[in-house]
């Protein structure tokens, strides 16, 4: 367990949060957890791809980690 909440507001030197990295890790638990946490599914990265944008892209099951609905629409990246 951590001893205190990590900054879910992090970002590496292109922008990416740990949002962004799970998803590309095809992390779907830590995605999950992130998500429950409060990150950022709207949070551009410096390309301008945002964590829900990526989902969309990936794997059902990191789409559905994230909360993407089936009904939802395609978000432009």
């Amino acid at each position: 367990m951590l001893a205190q909440a990590p900054d879910l507001e992090l970002i590496d030197q292109e922008g990416r949060s740990a949002l962004h990295l799970a998803l590309d890790k095809g992390e779907a638990e830590v995605v999950k957890r992130l998500s429950a946490a409060g990150a950022n599914r709207s949070q551009p990265a410096a390309s301008g791809v945002t964590p829900l944008s990526r989902a969309q892209q990936l794997p059902k099951r990191l789409q559905l980690a994230l909360g993407v609905r089936e009904d939802t629409e395609p978000v432009p990246p």
